[in-house]
C-alpha cells in the first residue's frame, strides 16, 4: 500500500483528476449567468441625515448625498419606487467627541431587497452646540400699489433662541422674518418662517431659530391727508336747555382712502343733556375713506338754560331773477322770536336775524310766498309774526 502512494505517476493522476474537479467547481453554469443578466438595478440619490448627540451640532458633512443602488429582479420599478420612498440614509456621530468623522452611512426603513451604498462613508464635522437670544426683525420687501405706503409691521415674536456652532453665531446680525407687500392696498397678514441672517440680510447656514415661526402684520396705508374737523349736534337737550357750543378735542383728523374730502364734520348727540359734559365720539367715516387718524375724539359739550327774545327785522329779497323786479308790498318786517343757550341769547343782535322771500321761480303779477329766517347756528326760530308775505313780480 505504501508503494502505491509513493507512485509518482499515480500522485500525477491524482493532481490533476482534482484539478479538474477545482476548476468546474469555479466556473459558473448557463443558467446562473442568465440569471445575473435579469436582476435589475435601480439608483435611488438620497441626502444624508446626520444623528447627533442634542449637545452638538452638525458644521458640515461631505458628500452631504449618497446613492442607494437596490440590485433585486422580484419588484416592479413602480413598487421598487414606492417602497424606497420611506428609506433614509444615516450617519450616526452620537457619541462622538467635536471635530472631523468618517463615518458609515446605513440604510433604515429599507425593503427585503439586495442593495448597496456608494460612497459608503461619508465625513462629518460636528461642534458644540450654543444657544443665544436672538431678537426678530421684520423685513418688508417689494412696493404696495400707487399711491398706498407700508405702516408699521407688528410681530407676535419679538425674540427666539438661536443654536448651533459658535462660528456660525458669530455671523447671526438678527433674525428675519421676511414679508412680501408687492402690489399689496390691504394689510398683509401672513405666518413666516424666521431665519438667521448676516449683517447684508443672507441666511447662515448652519443655525436653528426656536420658535421656527411668526405672524406678522404690515398695514398698508391708503392715500391720505389732514382735513380740518368740527362737531355738530345731534338730537335734543332736555327740555328748557340749549347747546352753546361743541368742541373737538383736535382741530384735525387724518383720513386715508381714494376720495377725501376738504372737511369733516363729526356729529354728536345730544339727547337729554341737561349739564356740560365731554363724550367720546367715533370719527365718521366718508364713502371712499377706509381709516381716521385718530379713529375717537374728545368733544365738549356746553350746554346752559334756554332763553328767548324777540327782534322785528325787515324782509328782504334774495334770488331775484334777471330780467325781474321782485317787490314785498307786506309786510315790510316781521317779529321774529329766537331761541337758544342764555349766553348766545344775549349777544344776539337783529343784524344776526335775517328774513327773506326767495323769489326763484315767482310768475309774474302779486302773489304770497313764504317768510323764511336765517339765524345762528345752535340758536332756533320759535314763531315768525306773519309766515307770508305779500310780493309784486314784474318785468324790469
Amino acid at each position: 500500500m505504501n508503494r502505491f502512494w509513493s507512485n509518482n505517476n499515480v500522485l500525477r493522476v491524482i493532481a490533476l483528476v482534482l484539478s479538474c474537479i477545482l476548476w468546474f467547481a469555479v466556473q459558473p453554469s448557463p443558467d446562473s449567468g442568465a440569471a445575473t443578466d435579469n436582476v435589475n438595478v435601480s439608483e435611488f440619490p438620497m441626502a444624508v441625515h446626520v444623528q447627533t448627540s442634542d449637545d452638538m451640532v452638525v458644521t458640515k458633512v461631505q458628500p452631504s448625498t449618497a446613492i442607494v443602488a437596490v440590485h433585486d429582479s422580484t419588484l416592479s420599478v413602480e413598487s421598487l419606487a414606492e417602497q424606497m420612498l420611506g428609506v433614509q440614509l444615516v450617519a450616526n456621530v452620537r457619541g462622538l467627541k467635536p471635530g472631523q468623522h468618517q463615518v458609515p452611512l446605513t440604510a433604515q426603513h429599507m425593503p427585503l431587497v439586495q442593495y448597496s451604498i456608494s460612497p459608503s462613508t461619508v465625513t462629518v464635522v460636528i461642534a458644540d452646540r450654543k444657544t443665544t437670544q436672538q431678537s426678530v426683525r421684520v423685513i418688508v420687501r417689494g412696493q404696495p400699489a400707487a399711491g398706498y405706503s407700508v405702516g408699521t409691521p407688528q410681530c407676535d415674536v419679538a425674540t427666539v433662541k438661536a443654536s448651533g456652532a459658535q462660528q456660525a453665531l458669530d455671523k447671526v446680525a438678527t433674525v428675519a422674518a421676511f414679508v412680501s407687500v408687492q402690489g399689496a392696498t390691504d394689510t398683509v397678514s401672513q405666518e413666516v418662517t424666521l431665519a438667521a441672517v448676516d449683517g447684508r440680510g443672507n441666511p447662515v447656514d448652519g443655525v436653528i431659530v426656536e420658535p421656527s415661526t411668526a405672524h406678522v402684520n404690515v398695514p398698508i396705508l391708503a392715500p391720505h391727508k389732514n382735513v380740518p374737523v368740527s362737531a355738530s349736534a345731534s338730537g335734543s337737550p332736555a327740555a328748557g336747555y340749549d347747546v352753546v357750543s361743541l368742541t373737538p378735542s383736535v382741530s384735525s383728523v387724518t383720513l386715508y382712502g381714494t376720495h377725501l374730502p376738504k372737511h369733516l364734520t363729526v356729529p354728536v348727540d345730544v339727547s337729554g343733556f341737561n349739564h356740560s359734559r365731554t363724550v367720546s365720539v367715533k370719527v365718521p367715516l366718508p364713502a371712499g375713506v377706509k381709516q381716521a387718524t385718530p379713529s375717537m375724539i374728545q368733544v365738549h359739550v356746553q350746554v346752559e338754560p334756554s332763553a328767548v327774545r324777540s327782534f322785528t327785522v325787515p324782509v328782504s329779497v334774495r334770488n331775484v331773477p334777471a330780467g325781474v323786479s321782485v317787490r314785498v308790498v307786506s309786510p315790510d318786517r316781521v317779529t321774529v322770536q329766537v331761541s337758544g343757550a342764555k349766553s348766545n341769547i344775549a349777544d344776539l343782535s337783529s343784524i344776526d336775524i335775517a328774513a327773506y322771500v326767495d323769489a326763484k321761480g315767482l310768475k309774474a303779477g302779486s302773489g304770497h310766498a313764504e317768510i323764511q329766517v336765517d339765524v345762528p347756528d345752535g340758536l332756533h326760530v320759535v314763531q315768525i309774526s306773519k309766515s307770508q308775505a305779500l310780493v309784486e313780480v314784474s318785468s324790469s
